[in-house]
């Protein structure tokens, strides 16, 4: 009888039929598993086979089955490799001429990580983020209240020490702490928390790069002016809208700065009084948010030039010019 038409036993695995991949977890593939048969003769001379489709996985059984009665074998898978792959395996015993068979299927675990700060947007932590809870949401995953969850940059560790809250085999929380750099991280979760480097899965997580100012618009102060000016800040990477934020100038004061109004993200907009400047030249800008969920300030070198002299004109303004007979617009 071809090994593979025989179906005269059940494959126990406890609480399933799946096994789930994780290349290079030896302590996860090799579990105790129970093949419990019907109407069987297992013996000292019954052998195990594992096949995929119609080919033998060769050194599939870790170590010699053990044959507890005429109707059950216990035996461990050996480590996943490349040759097993995913999908259904099946497992022959043959005694003599007796052979029977069942099947298992191998999965492969997926792992997503849901964030629970409004620093994140498109998977894209903030630069300024500040302290806050990711959830591992596992499929097909093997989760142990001993997991442990690492992100390390410059060796430094960004897991809150002992933050992982493990809820079930799928489903795992950590804290990541505030100042993780800009880039691509590694987030590795240690299944058993051993530290070995054996039984781990790893995702990622990416923070953006840090707030700038790109330009203010207008550039420049007549501080001959007494009355109040609106000027446009535009940033990069900025979350203006994230809480209130304040601006600082080179020569002035906070008092000086009114009517700060958040566009957008962006670009904000703010009043300022140029007499209340206290200097001429060039002035630098900072523009700085700190909420519950984030800290971060924009900078400019020189964003804006400082003057008592010039013109400083606003739309629909006109001005007659002295030996001319025809009014000028400037604006």
């Amino acid at each position: 009888m071809h090994p593979l038409q025989s179906c005269l036993l059940q494959l126990n695995l406890e609480s399933s039929q799946t096994i789930r991949r994780f290349q290079a977890l030896a302590s996860i593939w090799r579990q105790n598993l129970k093949f419990i048969g019907t109407n069987t003769n297992f013996d000292s001379n019954t052998s195990l086979a594992v096949f995929k489709g119609e080919t033998q996985i060769s050194g599939a059984i870790s170590g010699t089955p053990s044959v507890n009665s005429s109707t059950e074998i216990l035996f461990t898978l050996s480590e996943w490799t490349s040759s097993v792959a995913t999908g259904d395996l099946t497992v022959i015993a043959t005694t003599g001429d007796e052979t029977a068979s069942a099947t298992l299927s191998v999965v492969e675990p997926s792992i997503s990580l849901s964030y629970n700060s409004d620093a994140v947007e498109d998977s894209v932590i903030a630069g300024g983020y500040k302290e806050f809870t990711i959830d591992v949401d596992g499929t097909d995953t093997f989760f142990e209240s001993d997991t442990t969850v690492s992100v390390e940059s410059s060796s430094t560790e960004y897991v809150k020490a002992s933050s992982e809250v493990y809820t079930d085999a799928e489903n795992l929380r950590f804290t990541l702490e505030t100042g993780l750099p800009e880039g691509t991280h590694t987030v590795t979760i240690d299944l058993d928390g051993d530290g070995s480097g054996t039984n781990t899965y790893s995702t990622s997580i990416e923070v953006g790069p840090s707030a700038s100012i790109l330009s203010v618009s207008p550039s420049n102060i007549l501080r001959t002016k007494s009355s109040a000016k609106t000027y446009t800040i535009y940033g990069e990477n900025t979350h203006f809208e994230a809480g209130t934020p304040s601006i600082d100038i080179g020569g002035t004061t906070s008092e000086d700065i009114s009517n700060i109004n958040v566009i957008d993200a962006t670009t904000l907009t703010f009043d300022l009084i140029p007499s209340t400047v206290d200097v001429n030249g060039s002035l630098d800008l900072e523009v700085t948010v700190n909420s519950s969920v984030i800290s971060e300030t924009a900078s400019m070198t020189g964003a804006f030039t400082a003057s008592n002299q010039g013109i400083e004109a606003t739309p629909e303004t006109y001005y007659t010019l002295k030996g001319q007979c025809d009014h000028h617009y400037i604006g």
